[in-house]
């Protein structure tokens, strides 16, 4: 379940690379002794680039996962076929790039900038060994760039080549996507809020489930295009902003209901609000609330407390709730893609009754979406997860101690230093 480089890549070390990157540089500035970068078939997982200058370097099938290239300058260089998932790329400037057959499924590239790079579908040849050990390729096979789950809020993809490349659940809220060629893409599920796809070509292209709430699309060229499922702005729900108390005042008959047990104040249910725009959410105490099928969409909810909520069906989709304390709320079908859950606590409550025996509430996730969440460091103790969808998360460091996956689905799941002690781990794949 981790995500680690074919045995069959020739590894580099961090010293050895940065001679590479050295004589790369004197290269590029016409010095004695320089070289231009070429690599194939090489293991360069979790290796440090940040801010090197790749500039016209050519790699062929190479392992970059969960390597650092924030800053990196990538202007002209080659990536075909490489392995780039859970790479950390924000701000690396990757202009007229070739990434044919690349795959950055889960990586962050925020703010970086793609103007005219090729992710048209690549040819990718296998290495692989025979049994005395001679190396052969196999047949050429057509790959897709993959960059499913990625981060890439506010990135540049001006003129951007794409043609059937996969951006499945792909962040791409703010993101310049103008005159882009994106015919045949798969964007389902892809957040496009606020972005700008003028001129894009969307011939036969998949926008199935994606987010368009503010999505500038105009000159375009849509024949064919699949939009079954898409979320547009009025399909938000309505906001706090029509009711006739202010939020300040709800969220304290709220608190009021809380701290009296139901004596005074009223509890609080924003079911089927379009919750977006409250600043400071996290700030307000959300126990017990009810929201069910409510709009989360990109909130900041670090350190909130969420406990014993109804949240079914709710959209936490790009919501960062690092550290929140959501224990034993019920979260059955809701949406948590691309959601940081570092280090939050979604264990159960325990309560004592008057006969002195023990009550258990625990939290509930049956069904949820969590493809790409961060679940680093995240209690987990006694969670419901059955049939939870947890493909591509990433479940390091957590305390899984009594959960119940049955039938959850963890395909590519980063799965490392778990605790399992009593877990029922009955799981799709």
């Amino acid at each position: 379940m981790n995500n680690s480089a074919p045995q069959s890549l020739e590894p580099l070390s961090q010293d050895e690379l940065n001679e590479i990157l050295t004589k790369h540089v004197m290269f590029l500035t016409g010095k004695m002794g320089g070289a231009r970068l070429n690599l194939e078939y090489c293991d360069l997982s979790r290796l440090d680039f940040t801010g090197a200058d790749l500039s016209q370097a050519h790699f062929s099938c190479c392992s970059f996962v969960e390597a650092r290239l924030d800053r990196a300058k990538c202007v002209s260089a080659g990536f075909t076929g490489c392995d780039l998932r859970n790479a950390s790329m924000n701000k690396t400037d990757m202009s007229r790039t070739d990434l044919r057959g690349a795959n950055f499924s889960g990586a962050s590239m925020k703010n970086a900038i793609l103007h005219k790079a090729d992710m048209r579908g690549g040819v990718i040849r296998k290495k692989i060994k025979t049994p005395d050990n001679q190396i052969l390729l196999s047949l050429d096979e057509q790959g897709r760039t993959n960059l499913s789950g990625v981060c890439m809020v506010g990135a540049n993809l001006a003129g951007l080549s794409a043609p059937s490349a996969i951006f499945h659940d792909t962040d791409l809220s703010g993101a310049t996507i103008t005159d882009a060629n994106l015919s045949g893409a798969d964007l389902e599920g892809a957040n496009l809020t606020d972005s700008d796809l003028s001129g894009a070509t969307l011939t036969r292209a998949s926008l199935r489930s994606a987010i368009l709430a503010g999505t500038i699309m105009k000159d375009n060229e849509k024949a064919g295009l699949d939009l079954e499922g898409a979320v547009r702005e009025n399909d938000m729900g309505e906001r706090l902003d029509n009711l006739e108390k202010t939020v300040e005042e709800i969220m304290s008959d709220h608190a009021k209901w809380v701290k009296t047990a139901g004596k005074e104040g009223k509890q609080l249910n924003l079911s089927g609000y379009d919750l977006r725009n409250i600043l400071d959410l996290k700030n307000f105490s959300m126990t017990a609330i009810i929201a069910i099928s409510a709009v989360f969409l990109g909130q900041d909810l670090r350190k909130a407390n969420i406990q014993s909520a109804i949240l079914d069906k709710a959209d936490f989709r790009d919501c960062n709730l690092s550290g929140a304390d959501m224990r034993a709320s019920r979260m059955k079908n809701a949406n948590f893609t691309r959601a940081d859950l570092s280090g939050a606590n979604i264990s159960a409550l325990r309560f004592k009754k008057s006969d002195g025996t023990e009550r258990v509430q625990k939290p509930d996730l049956s069904g949820a979406n969590l493809r790409y969440a961060n679940l680093d460091g995240a209690d987990l103790r006694d969670c419901i997860l059955v049939g939870a969808d947890l493909r591509f998360a990433k479940i390091q460091n957590c305390n899984l101690s009594r959960a119940d996956l049955t039938g959850a689905k963890i395909e590519s799941a980063i799965m490392e230093n778990v605790k399992l002690e009593d877990t029922i781990l009955d799981v799709q794949s």
